[in-house]
């Protein structure tokens, strides 16, 4: 049985969504709980400026900017990119 989420197939059709505004304090550790159990890694960023959005790109993962509005309508926003996935 794998130890970590690292060492799994991730599980097809599955896209996490993310939003986010500078989160370099959470997002690591966040993302490594997720890495290699979703198929896709969804981000929407609202101008961060403590190294979010670097860190992301390192980590592979293209950031999307959205001007913040409310958290619903980034939620709504992130989960709309991940819509052709089969699961959110």
């Amino acid at each position: 049985m794998p130890d970590s989420p690292s060492q799994l197939e991730p599980v097809a059709g599955l896209s996490v969504c993310y939003t986010c505004m500078n989160s370099m304090r959470t997002l690591p550790g966040s993302l490594d709980s997720v890495r290699g159990l979703a198929e896709r890694v969804v981000v929407v960023d609202s101008d961060s400026t403590d190294g979010t959005l670097e860190f992301l790109r390192d980590a592979g993962i293209q950031p999307v900017h959205r001007d913040f509005t409310n958290p619903t309508e980034q939620k709504t926003h992130a989960m709309s990119l991940a819509a052709d996935g089969g699961w959110t």
